[in-house]
Parts: C-alpha cells; structure tokens; sequence
C-alpha cells in the first residue's frame, strides 16, 4: 500500500471515529447538561483527523515532503473528507425518515435548499478545509517525526 493511501485510510478512520466520539459528546452535553455544542465544533474532527493522519505519515518519513507534495495530500484528505461528510449525512437522513416518519416536514425545509447556494457554500467550505488541511498536515508530520526520532 502505497504511502498516500496509507495516509488517505488513516485519515478516514480517525475522520470517522471523530465524527461519532464529537457526536456522542454533544448528545450527552445536550442531554444531560443542556448546553448546545458550538457550531464550530463541526471542524474538530476533520482537524483530528488530519494531524492523526499526518503523524502516522511522519512516522515514516525522513523530511516533510515539498510544498507541491503537501498541497496534493491535502486536497485528497479534503475531497476524503466531504465524501465521508456526504456519506454520514445521507445515511443520517435515510435513518431519520425510517425512524421518524413524523419529522419529515422539518427535513423538507432542508431538502429545499437551492442548489447553486449550496455549491457555493460547500465550495467555500471546502476551500476553507483545504488550507486549514495543507496547513495542519505538516503540524502532524512534524508530530510524527519527533516521536519516530524520539
């Protein structure tokens, strides 16, 4: 397996395992304590996820790789990213209309989003994601080389 899709597994097991751990917290803040998440905290994961990523790859290099190089792995986990983010969502409204039939007209009001709103608010986020990636993935190979070279 090669080193990028090594990084790209990585990536989405720890994007995945942040996702439910960051969504189990929030229920139980919102449950028990009643405080709603910040809405920020959606960027959590997608940043554990790439500084994981990013150490588990340090752990096997000698040097950070060339800018150019970084760019490309970021791209990939982003585009990585919004795939899984699209999977959970749709596998999450599916659930909800077998589970909740009742709620369906709430869904609605979401469902009738334009669509041209919605790919320029997902291209900006994903824009966002990408520098916020480039950016952090040297952090974690950092990360990863240190631990490596002890």
């Amino acid at each position: 397996m090669s080193l990028t899709s090594r990084t790209l597994l990585n990536f989405s097991v720890y994007y995945a395992g942040a996702i439910v751990a960051i969504t189990i917290l929030s229920a139980i803040l919102d449950t028990y304590l009643q405080i709603d998440a910040p809405g920020g905290l959606g960027v959590v994961p997608f940043l554990v996820a790439v500084i994981g990523a990013g150490a588990k790859l340090g752990e096997r290099l000698d040097q950070i790789p060339s800018s150019g190089v970084l760019w490309g792995l970021a791209l990939k986990l982003t585009l990585t990213g919004i795939v899984i983010s699209f999977v959970l969502a749709a596998g999450l409204i599916a659930l909800f209309m077998v589970l909740a039939p009742a709620g369906l007209d709430e869904l609605k009001g979401l469902l009738e989003i334009d669509a041209t709103i919605l790919g320029v608010v997902v291209l900006i986020v994903a824009l966002v994601y990408l520098l916020v990636a480039r950016f952090v993935l040297v952090t974690g190979i950092k990360s990863g080389m240190k631990k490596r070279n002890g």
